[in-house]
């Protein structure tokens, strides 16, 4: 919307979106340069580089906050317009890991671009509560962002192009001016919603990392044979079951029934009076290190995305072509330097590797003769003897907990996880003389 009317104004326009399966369920990073045109206008690197923005526009704080966004700011001059609302992390997601306070967002974002460079409303509140959709959040970022002079595009542009979008264009508009006024009169605009009815509540839009219903179903005996205390917290057990469910999807039963044992015997060292913290401790890390991210999974992952959805986001009418860019471990060894973008190839490929994820572990499994699958096959050899021999050697219980904890530094694909892994391996010696070792 934003590129068209620039369009119509007579600026050259490039700009690239990048989306990032692994770091969030399609989060978009979306760069767009306006210039005049003429000789030199239009030239150069499509992305934002260090301290180039002029408008920081973003519908997620907690991407707003993070350092590698805010270093396109450029203190004193970039306009930052953040919405409040916070998308989930995939570590929050699978994890129950929660966000940081908003208070030391905002603050991160403000101490950045200048405490009166930064407006922050409530875009996605505004868009659900005024009109039942979402996806208009947006649009009333863009007017707030307008508002405050951070677009340097003619009105009646702006207005031309939200007229082109179609059945929308009347919401569109709506959500614009709404937009605007929350940035002329923050306090008007929360008095009005207060008396604003809501509508009916939509359902939440399913995460790639929920598990499926055959597996929730699965599931449930699993945990209920599994002897775990009576006196588990409700909150605990559910957890439990969502973690079992997902080793279900993520590859069998069998792989839910071994997550299960090493937690049933942590869970029999624990009790209320430590809050389930040990317990908490192993189901996490044991969980992360028993679903690493592989060939297989990265496919069955990308195929439970919504690319409609992602599309609706970013205002695509009509047909679309989805380009996915990999760099698999076995081509960057071969010396490969870059990512290989493909799309119906990729897309065939991802439906055979998620039929064969049960081969995993197995002497047919060929992916699993990369150096990276042995590494992470030999840190749950590992993981699982260092602690099955804590819990047996009468440790204490915060050095229980410490220690189950510490598989949770352990991050990164390629030489960036070995790295963390020598790490890891260096702090399990001194927390645990004796007991860790290296399997092959």
């Amino acid at each position: 919307m934003i590129a068209s009317a620039a369009q119509a104004a007579g600026l050259a326009v490039s700009g690239l979106d990048q989306t990032g399966l692994s770091q969030k369920a399609g989060a978009v990073v979306s760069h767009l340069l306006l210039s005049p045109k003429g000789p030199g206008g239009g030239e150069g690197a499509p992305t934002v580089g260090a301290e180039g923005a002029d408008l920081y526009l973003s519908g997620d704080i907690l991407q707003a906050a993070a350092a590698k966004h805010l270093a396109t700011v450029h203190p004193g001059r970039t306009l930052a317009v953040v919405d409040v609302a916070v998308t989930p992390t995939a570590a929050m997601l699978q994890r129950d890991v929660a966000a940081p306070d908003e208070a030391v967002m905002r603050a991160a974002v403000a101490e950045r671009v200048g405490a009166d460079r930064a407006l922050f409303l409530d875009s996605k509140r505004i868009a659900e509560q005024v009109f039942a959709n979402q996806l208009l959040a947006n649009i009333v970022l863009l007017g707030a962002a307008f508002q405050a002079g951070g677009l340097p595009l003619p009105l009646a542009e702006l207005e031309k192009a939200m007229g082109r979008t179609g059945k929308v264009a009347a919401d569109n508009r709506a959500a614009f001016a709404w937009g605007r006024w929350a940035a002329h009169d923050l306090a008007a605009v929360e008095a009005a919603l207060a008396t604003t009815a809501a509508p009916a509540a939509e359902a939440s839009t399913p995460s790639i990392f929920d598990p499926s219903a055959g597996a929730v179903e699965t599931a449930g005996p699993l945990v209920a044979a599994a002897g775990l205390p009576v006196d588990l917290p409700g909150e605990l057990r559910e957890l439990l079951t969502r973690r079992v469910a997902q080793a279900v999807d993520y590859q069998s039963a069998a792989r839910a029934r071994k997550f299960l044992g090493l937690v049933a015997s942590a869970a029999a060292r624990d009790d209320a009076a430590n809050g389930w913290a040990l317990t908490r401790a192993v189901a996490e890390s044991w969980f992360k290190l028993l679903t690493y991210k592989d060939e297989y999974e990265v496919a069955r992952l990308h195929l439970l995305a919504d690319h409609d959805a992602t599309a609706a986001e970013l205002g695509i009418e009509g047909p679309y072509k989805v380009t996915y860019h990999l760099h698999p471990p076995t081509l960057r060894r071969m010396g490969l330097k870059h990512k290989l973008p493909a799309s119906r190839p990729y897309a065939i490929a991802f439906h055979g590797l998620r039929a064969a994820r049960r081969l995993r572990g197995t002497p047919l499994d060929l992916w699993g003769l990369d150096p990276d699958r042995r590494h992470e096959r030999a840190l749950i050899k590992e993981y699982e003897g260092l602690v099955t021999a804590a819990l047996a050697d009468g440790r204490d219980y915060a050095g229980l907990v410490v220690l189950a904890e510490s598989a949770q530094e352990i991050k990164g694909y390629g030489p960036i996880k070995e790295a963390a892994i020598e790490r890891w391996r260096a702090r399990v010696a001194q927390l645990a003389p004796g007991t860790a070792g290296r399997s092959t």
